[in-house]
């Protein structure tokens, strides 16, 4: 009976706390969660776009006039996000946040439609 009592104690006290998430701590350098996910989503957008650059101007990857085209338009609206993420990042306002967020979220979309470019050996 004993054991049964400091069983039931257990699982009790096992059930009786909520769940508790935390969220992770902010990276240096930036105001919070939001701009820090913002930055790096605009981080990664511009080394692949580096990438391709480079391994197109070195002959490693062959790019049609389609596909230059579309990928100079996503380094327009890649530099024109990361201006508007610099606002942000600056002053983290409610106008600039959605401006921003506006700004990632349509290159994270132009990034998935680009065309895939041919890698040659």
């Amino acid at each position: 009976m004993k054991r049964f009592l400091i069983l039931l104690a257990f699982c009790l006290t096992l059930t009786a706390c909520p769940a508790t998430t935390t969220a992770p701590p902010t990276a240096p350098g930036y105001a919070n969660q939001t701009d820090q996910q913002m930055g790096e989503i605009l981080a990664a957008a511009r080394a692949f776009y580096t990438t391709v650059q480079q391994d197109s101007a070195n002959g490693s990857m062959t790019l049609t006039t389609a596909q230059k085209s579309a990928f100079n338009a996503f380094g327009v609206s890649l530099n024109a996000a990361e201006s508007v993420y610099l606002a942000y990042h600056a002053q983290p306002t409610a106008a600039n946040q959605a401006a921003a967020q506006t700004a990632v979220n349509n290159i994270q979309t132009q990034q998935a439609a680009l065309p895939l470019p041919t890698v040659t050996k």
